[in-house]
């Protein structure tokens, strides 16, 4: 338990360091993640080798063409956050109707094909909002975080009600409801601080920010969803305490495009 608060408290304290960079050393640095969550991706994936090697290849000259002419990055953000919002639209729907049918069908033959939807998506998400709107970025991570960590503390203390028994027995509805109130919190603190001129100029964060942690839960259950059928316990052993990188944001890759979706619509 102390090696996994002690690794918290470094993860938390180098997103703190990046996110503070400007954006022409916070993509690469960021682009850096993607690619060992591409490593992490790839182990999860069933498919043939070749298609798992031309993902590798294809995700790293998809992200240094957008490093090299920001341009491209540029136009590309419009049709990419759509793109993996219905992509995540999907998951959902099929994660609770039919996850199998999402396992052994979406994932089991086009693994690495969705990888590179949702990973270049989210670095790319993830470097615009960074450049464009660092402040619903920080408050939308923070709240991610909150929602990680108070939904498994109310989940200890307080559930009863399984979130999805077959996925993720240790998830229920109570971690969720504690989860989502704590994830409210950074917009509490913002409204606190500077009360009126912050809700004339910063009032869509509270939708923007709400709407994109409600799909949180479903980023976990996609990524257990897929450690289940790989039968393996965590995604990787990067993170000691923790287990892979993909663990720790498996949340965040469903949640940065929904909310880089509601910041094109509320801004």
């Amino acid at each position: 338990m102390k090696q996994r608060i002690l690794t918290g408290i470094l993860l938390v304290a180098a997103v703190l360091g990046a996110l503070a960079l400007p954006s022409r050393f916070f993509a690469p640095l960021a682009a850096g993640l993607t690619l060992l969550l591409v490593y992490e991706w790839v182990r999860l994936c069933r498919t043939s080798r070749r298609a798992k090697l031309i993902f590798a290849l294809m995700l790293p000259l998809a992200m240094s063409l957008c490093l090299v002419w920001p341009q491209l990055g540029e136009a590309l953000y419009r049709p990419v956050v759509i793109g993996n919002i219905l992509m995540w639209s999907v998951i959902v729907i099929l994660l609770i109707t039919s996850p199998m049918v999402l396992g052994h069908s979406l994932w089991g033959k086009y693994g690495p094909e969705l990888g590179a939807l949702l990973l270049f998506g989210f670095w790319l998400t993830l470097t615009q909002l960074h450049s464009q709107h660092i402040w619903l970025l920080m408050t939308t991570l923070a709240g991610v975080t909150l929602f990680d960590t108070f939904a498994l503390v109310w989940g200890i203390q307080f559930g009863k009600r399984k979130l999805s028994p077959k996925l993720s027995p240790g998830k229920t509805w109570e971690g969720v409801a504690g989860g989502t109130l704590a994830a409210l919190t950074p917009i509490a603190i913002l409204a606190l601080a500077d009360s009126k001129n912050w809700i004339n100029s910063h009032a869509w964060y509270i939708p923007a920010v709400a709407l994109s942690i409600a799909i949180a839960p479903f980023g976990d259950l996609f990524e257990s969803l897929l450690k289940r059928l790989q039968g393996v316990k965590d995604s990787g052993v990067l993170l000691p305490g923790h287990g892979g990188l993909l663990d720790r944001v498996d949340s965040h890759l469903a949640v940065v495009p929904f909310c880089a979706f509601f910041a094109l619509v509320f801004a």
